[in-house]
C-alpha cells in the first residue's frame, strides 16, 4: 500500500505541467497612452507579453521596431533578438497571432501557461477583456506562432515513461 502512494504521489507530480501563472503586471492601472520599458503601449496584450517575458521568464525582450510592435509582428521582433519562433506550444511561450478577423490590424499575443493533452493551450493575457488580465483555457494552437525564451524541457511523457520503467525494474527486483 506504501508503495502505491508513493507511486501515485510521484506520477500527480511529473504528470501535472507546471503553470506559471503571474497576475503582478505592474501597469494595471496606467494610462493607456503610456509606453512601457520595453517600447509596448500600457495594458495592452504586447505591454503584458514583454514585462512576463523579461520579469518571469528572465528573456530580454523589447520593441526592436519602433512604430512596428503589433503583435502580428512578434515573430519578426523575435528573429530580431535571437529567439527561435516555432508552432509548437510550450509552456512559458509567447503566442502570437496573425492580424486580420478577431485580431483586428493589430494581431494579438498572449503567454502560454499550459499545454493540454488534446493540444491547446492555457493563457494568461491582457486586453483579451478590454485594458484587464483574464486567462483562458482550451484555445486552439491553428495558425499561432509561438516565441520560445529557452531551450525546451523534457517531454512529461518522457520522462513519466523513464519513471514507469525504473518502478517496474524495481519492482521485479524485490
Amino acid at each position: 500500500m506504501k508503495t502505491l502512494v508513493i507511486i501515485i504521489v510521484l506520477l500527480l507530480s511529473i504528470v501535472v505541467i507546471p503553470v506559471y501563472a503571474v497576475n503582478g503586471y505592474p501597469f494595471a492601472n496606467s494610462d493607456t497612452n503610456g509606453v512601457d520599458p520595453w517600447g509596448f503601449y500600457y495594458r495592452q496584450c504586447t505591454s503584458y507579453a514583454a514585462w512576463y517575458f523579461n520579469a518571469v521568464e528572465g528573456a530580454s525582450w523589447y520593441n526592436t521596431r519602433p512604430g512596428s510592435g503589433s503583435a502580428w509582428n512578434w515573430p519578426v521582433l523575435a528573429a530580431d533578438q535571437g529567439y527561435s519562433v516555432g508552432s509548437t506550444p510550450r509552456a512559458g511561450a509567447i503566442a502570437s497571432w496573425d492580424r486580420g478577423g478577431l485580431f483586428g490590424n493589430y494581431g494579438y499575443v498572449a503567454i502560454v501557461e499550459s499545454v493540454n493533452i488534446d493540444g491547446t493551450i492555457n493563457v494568461s493575457e491582457y486586453n483579451w477583456i478590454p485594458y484587464s488580465y483574464s486567462e483562458r483555457n482550451n484555445v486552439s494552437t491553428l495558425g499561432v506562432r509561438f516565441i520560445y525564451s529557452s531551450v525546451p524541457e523534457p517531454s512529461s511523457f518522457i520522462v513519466l515513461g523513464t519513471l514507469l520503467t525504473s518502478l517496474l525494474a524495481f519492482r521485479r527486483r524485490r
